[in-house]
C-alpha cells in the first residue's frame, strides 16, 4: 500500500500555484490568507508584549508592520487600479485568448491577494500602534474592502463560479 505524505502549505499567506488549484480554489482564499496574516501578527505582538512588557520591541514591531504593510498595500493597490483604469484602452488592441488570458488573470489574482494581505497586516499594525480605531485603520479597512470587492467582481466577470 503506497503511503501518502500529507501536503503542508508552507506559505499560506500567498496564493497557491496552478498545481495547487487542481482540486479547486476556494473563492474566499484571499480573505482566509488575510485572516491568517492578521492572526499571526496579532499573536506575535501579544507574545512580544507578554515576554517584554517594559520593552519597546512590540511598539517598534507594530510600527514596522503598519508602515510596510500599509505602504506595500497602497502601492500594489495603486498599481492594480492603474491597470484596471488602462484596461479599456488596451483591450481592443490585443486579442487575449487562451493561455495569455489565463496568465493575466492569475497575475491579477496574485496582485489583489498580496495587496489584501498587506493591507490587513497594516491595519492590525496601525490598530496596535494607535491603540484605538483611528483614521489610518479605517483607511486600511476600506482599502481591504475595495480589494475584496475587486477580487469577487473579477471572479464573477470571468464566469468561473458565482462570486
Amino acid at each position: 500500500m503506497p503511503r501518502t505524505t500529507p501536503r503542508i502549505d508552507a506559505w499560506p499567506l500567498l496564493p497557491r500555484s496552478a498545481a495547487g488549484w487542481a482540486e479547486g480554489r476556494p473563492v474566499d482564499e484571499p480573505a482566509r490568507a488575510a485572516f491568517d496574516a492578521m492572526a499571526g501578527i496579532a499573536a506575535a505582538l501579544l507574545a512580544l508584549r507578554w515576554l517584554l512588557p517594559q520593552g519597546a520591541l512590540a511598539h517598534e514591531f507594530a510600527a514596522q508592520v503598519a508602515l510596510w504593510g500599509g505602504l506595500g498595500g497602497m502601492a500594489v493597490t495603486a498599481a492594480i487600479l492603474a491597470l484596471v483604469g488602462a484596461m479599456p484602452l488596451a483591450m481592443p488592441l490585443m486579442g487575449m485568448v487562451g493561455p495569455l488570458k489565463d496568465v493575466a488573470l492569475r497575475a491579477f489574482d496574485h496582485a489583489v491577494h498580496l495587496a489584501l494581505v498587506m493591507s490587513c497586516a497594516g491595519m492590525v499594525g496601525a490598530l496596535v500602534l494607535f491603540g484605538h480605531v483611528s483614521v489610518p485603520v479605517l483607511l486600511f479597512a476600506g482599502q481591504a474592502a475595495l480589494l475584496v470587492l475587486c477580487y469577487r467582481t473579477r471572479i464573477w466577470l470571468a464566469g468561473e463560479r458565482t462570486a
